[in-house]
């Protein structure tokens, strides 16, 4: 019940306390213990604690093959739920083979119409989803919403989840329209079985309102997401996601104060939704809440000061590096921006924003050839979101290395990259477009403010 209702450090210590009594009476390695693991498993993937939520899965996995043999219903269901951990810590390929592997076993045990199958087959279509495989996951997802009709009726719940999949990657497609009526019927049928504030039906709005910003359709998205968050909404966990989902909204139109306030209590409810730190963090520094941000830097080095996940190092870093900091908090941060791009060089496509990300710590800590060094990386890498910000920084450290020239220059085409006022192009993208435009502009300010006032006395002690 907490894990349905977000609630989910509290599922996890319910969890853990009955694995704990599993563990006592059974002893270590029992069926009963293996659903306990199995069960905080699942909860701490939904916290993005993937690594841990792999450990325990496997440690599922192995136990049951132990006391049920190679090929067993419940040794495939264990198969399923690696498969699951692993889509959070971005090992795709093996998640899809471990799902398939799962599915053959089912079906040699099961038949093909069973529901384990179905579910199964549904999950294959989201792995292959997740690799970019959109078209063949359009066929499995369809074929297996088609049987679970059959099987279990339109009030099943694997029905919904399926109508979810397709939806997702009729999006990946580009078939919004279709994408957009899966999610709809999904919305409806949550409805009719929960109610309309219950975190699945929610979930479902979200997906409609998604798709309607991808159609670019952004003043009915906003009407969609605003009639549902009530005043006693707001006040639940549950409506985390919608939250961020309006802050966008309102971020496209410039209305910082409102994206601030929501933004701020989405990351109350769901305090471990870590690619939403910087977010917060940027929108507090955007409406000059130093108080409320330092609140933040504070609660997350203190939580994070130790991970070794490349991706939370980064967004608690880029949270934490928008204002200058203290030296006792650089020397965390800088072992953070660290690991984000030493753990993290396997990823390509994530490396720029790491790279600047270490850039900008280098810089807060007065390293400044260092910064140059770093900053100089993501830009050689053509067309990226984060270019705006790379030469914000890169603008500063020449600057400090009395390179005045080059920093007003590299000033300049960080303004022209993220000017002041936010693009219509900018705006208007169904991306994140606008969040990599407020990165930026948070430091080219910043940036704006060391090297003008200077430009001018340049200037003015010129004058006869």
């Amino acid at each position: 019940m907490y894990r349905h209702q977000r609630r989910l450090p509290e599922a996890e210590a319910l969890i853990r306390e009955a694995l704990g009594i599993r563990q006592k009476i059974f002893g270590n390695e029992h069926l009963d213990v293996a659903d306990s693991l199995h069960n905080l498993s699942i909860v701490l993937a939904d916290q993005g604690k993937g690594a841990e939520s792999e450990e325990r899965a496997r440690e599922v996995l192995a136990m049951r093959r132990r006391l049920l043999g190679e090929e067993h219903a419940l040794v495939a269901a264990a198969l399923v739920d690696v498969a699951y951990a692993l889509g959070f810590t971005s090992k795709l390929e093996e998640a899809e083979s471990l799902q398939r592997e799962a599915l053959a076993m089912q079906r040699k045990l099961l038949g093909d119409e069973h529901p384990d199958v179905s579910v199964s087959l549904s999950s294959l279509g989201d792995r292959m989803r997740q690799r970019g495989n959109v078209a063949e996951a359009q066929t499995v997802s369809s074929a297996a919403l088609s049987i679970q009709r059959k099987l279990l009726g339109d009030d099943s719940p694997d029905v919904m989840f399926s109508l979810s999949s397709l939806g997702a990657t009729l999006e990946a497609q580009g078939k919004l329209v279709e994408a957009e009526a899966a999610h709809r019927e999904a919305l409806v049928l949550w409805r009719k079985r929960e109610g309309n504030a219950s975190p699945r039906a929610l979930s479902a709005l979200e997906s409609v309102a998604r798709v309607l910003k991808a159609q670019k359709t952004f003043g009915d998205a906003e009407q969609f997401v605003d009639e549902t968050l009530t005043p006693a909404l707001v006040k639940q966990p549950s409506s985390a996601d919608l939250l961020a989902l309006r802050v966008d909204l309102k971020a496209r139109r410039g209305q910082w104060q409102e994206a601030a306030t929501d933004a701020a209590l989405s990351l109350e409810h769901d305090p471990f939704h870590n690619s939403r730190f910087p977010m917060v963090a940027s929108l507090l520094v955007k409406t000059h809440d130093r108080p409320a941000y330092e609140q933040l830097r504070t609660r997350l080095l203190t939580t994070y000061a130790n991970t070794t996940n490349c991706y939370v190092a980064d967004q608690v870093a880029k949270a934490c590096l928008f204002l200058p900091a203290s030296e006792a908090d650089l020397k965390v941060i800088g072992h953070l921006a660290d690991t984000a791009v030493t753990q993290g060089i396997g990823d390509k496509n994530a490396m720029p924003f790491f790279q600047t990300c270490k850039a900008l710590s280098e810089y807060r800590q007065g390293h400044y050839p260092e910064a140059v060094e770093w900053a100089q990386k993501p830009l050689k890498i053509s067309r990226n979101y984060v270019h705006g910000h790379t030469y914000a920084v890169l603008a500063m450290a020449y600057w400090k290395l009395e390179k005045k020239d080059e920093a007003r220059a590299t000033l300049a085409k960080g303004d022209t990259l993220a000017p002041r006022i936010m693009p219509v192009s900018v705006a208007e993208d169904p991306g994140n477009k606008w969040l990599a435009w407020l990165y930026a502009r948070i430091q080219l300010d910043e940036a704006t403010a060391l090297i003008q006032p200077a430009t001018i006395t340049d200037n003015n002690s010129k004058q006869p």
